[in-house]
């Protein structure tokens, strides 16, 4: 069970709209041209800030990027891969 809460807890610190924000800038992209190449609604990704993506956007948004999108969601900078 201690296994599943740290799962969890390490969800809820995904930065997953700050690492789009910070890709976007080092490509000089805005983060609405972005959402608009990759077919999403205007403000869907700062969204992201709060809630986690649906896969199909994460992937799309990953493809315009040009990166994969588990470095969108790379856990490893929050400490997650910590045992408790």
């Amino acid at each position: 069970m201690q296994s599943l809460d740290l799962e969890v807890e390490c969800l809820a610190k995904y930065k997953t709209y700050d690492r789009i924000k910070d890709l976007c800038r080092e490509q000089g992209k805005t983060v609405r041209s972005l959402e608009e190449a990759a077919g999403l609604r205007p403000d869907s990704i700062k969204r992201w800030a709060d809630s986690r993506p649906i896969a199909n956007s994460l992937f799309a948004v990953a493809n315009v990027l040009g990166v994969p999108a588990e470095q969108l969601l790379d856990s490893e900078e929050e400490g997650c891969d910590e045992e408790a």
